[in-house]
């Protein structure tokens, strides 16, 4: 069988998909982090991009934290170390929701 072949049927770590690991709609709590560490790395998942969007106008309107808050940051490093536990790579998306920014990003936008 071809190398490439075998690298298709069963990727080593650096070719495996990764994925957005959304938070900030609703609350965070760490056996759902745990979870869901645990439920991609079993998929197949290489890895995991952190993606923390919250839109809305009163961040704790669905019980999330507040950005950068004690409890977030303790919970980005938990997402992290769960990534490392479970062997997925773990990225930062630098942004809060308009990620493509952009002149349809109107000052009525932003908080």
């Amino acid at each position: 069988m071809s190398q490439l072949k075998k690298l298709w049927q069963k990727p080593t770590q650096e070719y495996r998909m990764k994925t957005w690991w959304f938070f900030g709609y609703e609350r965070t709590a760490d056996e759902g982090i745990v979870a869901d560490a645990e439920a991609l790395r079993d998929a197949g998942f290489g890895g995991v991009v952190y993606y923390d969007q919250n839109h809305t106008k009163d961040a704790r309107a669905n019980g999330t934290e507040d950005a950068f808050s004690t409890e977030w940051w303790r919970h980005l490093r938990l997402a992290a170390s769960e990534a490392k536990r479970t062997g997925l790579s773990f990225e930062l998306n630098i942004s809060n929701g308009y990620c493509a920014g952009g002149r349809w990003i109107t000052p009525e936008h932003t908080m």
